[in-house]
């Protein structure tokens, strides 16, 4: 294992958005690393035009369409002892790899290193469903992921912490039963496990993908289904901090049913009325789901 050498992993389903993010991958001011691409469509390889004197970069075709699944075969396949990842619809900045050397180099306690996500262009009525900006600070124990830590598409790890609390759980995540928060599981386990999370404010990616509100609307509904798969994973495992995000989720899916209920016994049945009640039983129905995935897997996959 290299201890300067920096893995960076990317997983991608489609061709899209993966050049804009290798392009950026390629022009990293810090040069010692290698890329790896875990994908699922033959086509990626033959498409992708290289540029002249790229830094190491290595393919992997992988069948079941996980992200975790392919982050964790990112992870087996990684020489370096620093593992980043990011998304194939993310850009990174051109010293990205270079501010997580030198964290990692500079807080010898730290396991983990999370930064801020800024979408990466501007639209009218359209939405970036995956921005996350906070002040610099280190975190010691568990806190709700989406305010106070981050995202997947901007985290990067020690090797050895995968070695020391195990992988991704791969029942969580984009491509599985848990649909999304599979880096909130990760963040929540390391915590529990007294280690340190550093979230950087400099360490900067841009995510490349703007949604109509429909669209957003339907990721919401992923959302909902992974937080509560994650946080109901801890709190039926007795980890008390997770109580709170389950309660919020709760609360929310009861105020929304209770103000339809009124409107309805007012007799007010307005075609907007029934389209919010239809969209508030989905919600809550995903909510639901992710609530028993997540007593399930506490039973059967329990925190290591």
């Amino acid at each position: 294992m290299n201890d300067n050498l920096i893995s960076i992993i990317v997983s991608t389903t489609k061709l899209s958005n993966i050049q804009k993010c290798l392009q950026s991958l390629f022009h990293q001011t810090y040069s010692n690393i290698e890329i790896i691409v875990v994908y699922h469509d033959d086509r990626v390889q033959q498409r992708i035009m290289f540029p002249k004197n790229t830094p190491l970069i290595r393919y992997y075709w992988q069948k079941r369409k996980s992200l975790s699944a392919s982050r964790n075969k990112g992870v087996h396949l990684a020489r370096g002892a620093i593992i980043a990842f990011t998304d194939d619809d993310c850009v990174v900045n051109n010293n990205w790899a270079q501010t997580i050397y030198t964290a990692f180099k500079k807080h010898k306690d730290i396991s983990c290193l999370t930064g801020n996500v800024f979408s990466y262009k501007a639209a009218i009525r359209k939405i970036c469903p995956c921005t996350f900006s906070q002040k610099t600070t280190l975190i010691t124990h568990p806190l709700y992921h989406s305010d106070f830590i981050g995202y997947g598409n901007n985290m990067a790890f020690r090797k050895n912490v995968f070695t020391g609390i195990g992988l991704f759980k791969e029942w969580m995540g984009v491509g599985s039963i848990g649909l999304s928060a599979e880096d909130a599981e990760m963040f929540e386990r390391i915590l529990l496990n007294s280690l340190t999370i550093l979230h950087l404010s400099t360490l900067i990616v841009y995510h490349d993908r703007l949604l109509t509100t429909p669209e957003m609307n339907k990721r919401q509904l992923m959302y909902n289904c992974g937080e509560m798969a994650c946080y109901g994973y801890f709190f039926f495992q007795g980890h008390a901090f997770a109580r709170s995000i389950i309660l919020e989720n709760i609360r929310d899916s009861y105020y929304k049913t209770r103000k339809i209920v009124k409107n309805v016994l007012l007799l007010h049945w307005e075609k907007e009325l029934i389209k919010e009640a239809w969209c508030v039983i989905i919600e809550s129905i995903y909510r639901i789901r992710g609530l028993l995935i997540g007593a399930w897997f506490s039973f059967f996959d329990p925190v290591r």
